[in-house]
């Protein structure tokens, strides 16, 4: 079966502890949100939810721009950060789990930063309810609506799935398109609403940053899907090197899937399940390398493969071992 790079199939994945709820409460106006912060950048277009309509439903909207491309003036109701406060990105930049050994292969990629930038302002502020909503996700009246409801209804941490266009890695990408099979999904950080209370850790320097931040919450927070949302298609494969550094973050948290689908603390796992682990990602890379079409659907999946033959089990055990300790840290202060 030939590829087909405008498939976008995806199906919600069924094993992760994140299930759909509906508000209890449906004919009442909840309280708003005390801020959603929005990571973007100076080359990126609008928001996909218009900053008129987060203002219904929020006291402050912040736009987090990268250092240098703030626009000069903000619109009305909207605070503007040009980049991340020097003294937190430096101590950021140092914590165990953040010198892995993908966060040199793409430096400017600095969302993890920003969202756990939200997060620190909103606990200095003492602020409630807040939403890290990245801007290429789309939310109705109604999804805001929902979370706002869902927040109040006693919930710790609400999201939406995916569906028109899942947010996956660029291999799964690939691997839709080229098997037609659907993406299973989970929620994620693009468009995640939490109670600051409720928060124990931060979000690491590496692909799927969200992930690892949603795992280490796992029987600790309610978390809930409150239905599903949109997102601006794009073609990831054509983006030179980033397949490369998605693949540690990838192959880390796809361990810690196989965790939590078998009912087992997403951070287990000992030496010999992270050798089986990485010799059945690097054969999946190999299958999908020789089945799909010559080009840039076979190069990312090539530049995938060099980077997963150059992480080490040594790599997965030192960068969990960090995210375990400086999650300690965080909830013993």
């Amino acid at each position: 079966m030939a590829a087909d790079p405008g498939y976008s199939e995806a199906v919600v994945d069924t094993t992760m502890p994140f299930p759909l709820r509906r508000a209890q409460r449906k004919n009442y106006d909840p309280p708003l949100l005390d801020a959603i912060y929005v990571p973007t950048q100076s080359h990126r277009p609008a928001t996909a939810t218009e900053i008129s309509s987060l203002l219904r439903h929020s006291k402050r909207v912040v736009l987090q721009y990268s250092n240098g491309q703030a626009p000069g003036r903000a619109p009305e109701g909207v605070e503007i950060w040009d980049g991340i406060e020097p003294g937190f990105a430096a101590r950021y930049q140092t914590l165990a789990p953040n010198l892995n050994p993908s966060a040199a292969l793409a430096p400017g990629y600095d969302i993890p930063l920003k969202r756990s930038a939200a997060l620190d302002d909103a606990e200095r502020r003492g602020l409630g309810a807040i939403g890290l909503l990245d801007d290429d996700i789309s939310l109705t009246e109604r999804d805001l609506l929902d979370l706002r409801r869902l927040l109040d209804d006693g919930a710790d941490m609400v999201s939406f799935h995916i569906l028109d266009f899942p947010d996956v890695s660029t291999v799964e990408h690939v691997e839709r398109v080229v098997f037609r099979r659907p993406s299973e999904i989970s929620i994620g950080g693009n468009c995640l609403f939490v109670q600051p209370a409720s928060v124990r850790t931060f979000f690491p320097h590496l692909y799927n940053d969200d992930w690892f931040f949603l795992f280490a919450h796992v029987g600790a927070a309610d978390i809930v899907s409150a239905g599903s949302a949109r997102q601006r298609p794009y073609v990831p494969w054509e983006q030179i090197g980033r397949a490369r550094f998605e693949q540690f973050g990838d192959i880390v948290i796809e361990g810690m899937r196989t965790h939590l689908s078998e009912g087992r603390d997403a951070f287990a796992g000992e030496e010999d399940f992270w050798r089986r682990h990485l010799r059945d990602f690097r054969e999946r890379l190999g299958g999908l390398h020789a089945a799909a079409p010559a080009g840039r659907l076979q190069d990312s999946v090539r530049e995938a493969m060099e980077e997963a033959k150059r992480i080490s089990v040594e790599d997965i055990l030192q960068f969990q071992e960090g995210f375990r300790t400086a999650l300690k840290e965080v909830t013993n202060t």
